[in-house]
C-alpha cells in the first residue's frame, strides 16, 4: 500500500478486519505515505499473523490511524473463541515502526477484556499448553506509537511469546491529566498467564497512566470479565516478564508490580530511568523470585529507579553488576524514593563483578540505595 494512500487527505472509509497470514505463507504491508495528513480509520480489527506463517506490517512513512474497535494483534490465533482452534499453530508476526512515521490504535470501545487493545505474542484465546503452538509476536518502535485505549499486552498465555524494542516515543494510554481517560480499563502486562514477554528500551519515552505488571497478572485485576477462558488462564503461573531499560524513560503514573503471577525482572542500566508511584515486588510462591539488576556502562551509568515507594517481598535480589563500569567510578545513585522503601529486610543486595572495596548501601532513612567504590588516599612521595 504506497502511492495510494499517499493521496488521501481526508478519512477512508472504516475496513472491518485486516487478516494477514495463514497456511504458512508469508505476507508483508507496507504503509508509505508521502501526505502530510494523517490517515484514518483504518481496520476496526487487526491481526498481523494468525493461524500460521510470517507476516510482517512496515509502517515506514506518514502518520496513520487505526479504528480498532476490538483488536490489534501481532501474532495471534486470530478469533476470541474459547479454545479457538484444536490445531497446532506456529506464527510468526512484526511490527515496525520507522523513525519519523507514527502509528495510532485509537480505540472505540472501552475493552474489559485482556484479549482486546495491542497483543504482541496473544494467546489467550488458546487452552492449549506451553510449546503446543508458538505465537511470537515482535514490535519494534522507532518512530511514534499512541494508543487511546484497552490494554497493551505483551507475551500473553501459555503459547504466547512477544517482544517490543523501543528507541522512539510510545504513548499507551498516557494522558493522567484526562480523568475519564485514566480511569478507563486496561493494562500494560509483559508477560502474563504463562506467556514470555519482554520490552526493551534503549532510547526515548514509554508513557502510560495504567499499572504495568511484569510477570504475571490475575484474571482478578482485570474490571468486568477478564475472558471466557478465565478458568485456564488462572491455572498458568510460569508466566516470565523482563522490562530492560538502558536508555531513555519508562513512566507509569500508577503502579509496577513484579511478579504477580510468574517471574519479573526489572534490568536497568547506562542512562535508563524507570519511574512509577509504587513499585511491588511480589513473594515468589514457589516461583523464581523476581528481581532488579542495575548494570553499569563503560559511562558509569547503572540507570535509576524512581518511585514513591518500593515494597520489596521476602527473598527479592537487587543485584548490581559493575562489569563494564570504569574503575574511577566511585559513586551512583541506584534508587531514589520519596517516601522509602518497605521490607529492605527481605532484600538480598548482591555486587557482581566489583571491586573487592565497592559497597551497596542505603542512606539512613532508606529512601536511597546507592553504589560506591572507596579508593582510599593515595600519597605520591618524590
Amino acid at each position: 500500500v504506497k502511492r495510494g494512500l499517499g493521496r488521501v487527505t481526508r478519512s477512508l472509509e472504516e475496513m472491518r478486519t485486516l487478516n494477514m497470514g495463514g497456511n504458512g505463507g508469508r505476507a508483508v504491508l507496507v504503509l508509505d505515505s508521502a501526505c502530510e495528513n494523517e490517515v484514518r480509520n483504518l481496520w476496526n480489527q487487526t491481526y498481523v499473523g494468525c493461524g500460521s506463517g510470517l507476516s510482517e506490517m512496515k509502517v515506514t512513512r506518514g502518520r496513520y490511524a487505526f479504528g480498532t474497535y476490538d483488536v490489534f494483534h501481532v501474532a495471534s490465533c486470530g478469533s476470541d473463541s474459547a479454545n479457538a482452534t484444536a490445531s497446532r499453530l506456529a506464527v510468526t508476526g512484526r511490527v515496525e515502526i520507522a523513525a519519523g512515521a507514527t502509528l495510532t490504535v485509537n480505540g472505540s470501545q472501552e475493552v474489559t477484556t485482556t484479549y482486546g487493545g495491542m497483543g504482541v505474542g496473544q494467546g489467550i484465546a488458546l487452552q492449549q499448553a506451553h510449546g503446543t503452538s508458538y505465537l511470537r509476536g515482535e514490535m519494534t518502535i522507532r518512530g511514534t506509537y499512541v494508543q487511546r485505549y484497552g490494554g497493551f499486552y505483551v507475551g500473553m498465555g501459555p503459547c504466547g511469546d512477544g517482544e517490543v524494542v523501543q528507541s522512539g516515543v510510545a504513548e499507551v494510554m498516557a494522558d493522567a491529566a484526562k480523568a475519564a481517560d485514566a480511569a478507563k480499563p486496561g493494562h500494560v502486562v509483559i508477560g502474563g498467564f504463562g506467556g514470555h514477554g519482554r520490552y526493551r528500551l534503549t532510547d526515548g519515552a514509554f508513557t502510560t497512566c495504567k499499572d504495568v505488571y511484569v510477570g504475571g497478572m490475575r484474571t482478578d485485576d482485570v474490571p468486568g470479565v477478564a475472558h471466557k477462558n478465565a478458568a485456564f488462564l488462572d491455572g498458568q503461573h510460569a508466566a516470565q516478564g523482563t522490562l530492560s531499560v538502558s536508555g531513555g524513560t519508562f513512566e507509569t503514573k500508577r503502579d509496577l508490580i513484579l511478579g504477580r503471577d510468574g517471574t519479573g525482572r526489572l534490568e536497568l542500566s547506562g542512562g535508563g530511568v524507570v519511574k512509577a508511584s509504587v513499585v511491588t515486588v511480589c513473594p515468589a510462591a514457589g516461583r523464581p523470585a523476581s528481581s532488579v539488576t542495575f548494570a553499569g556502562d563503560a559511562q558509569g551509568g547503572f540507570g535509576t529507579l524512581v518511585a514513591d515507594t518500593v515494597d520489596f517481598a521476602a527473598g527479592t535480589k537487587v543485584a548490581v553488576d559493575a562489569a563494564a563500569c570504569p574503575r574511577r567510578r566511585t559513586a551512583a545513585t541506584l534508587m531514589t524514593l520519596a517516601n522509602g522503601a518497605t521490607g529492605r529486610e527481605n532484600v538480598i543486595l548482591e555486587l557482581r563483578n566489583a571491586d573487592s572495596r565497592a559497597q551497596l548501601l542505603w542512606s539512613s532513612d532508606g529512601k536511597m540505595l546507592r553504589y560506591r567504590l572507596d579508593l582510599g588516599s593515595v600519597v605520591i612521595v618524590r
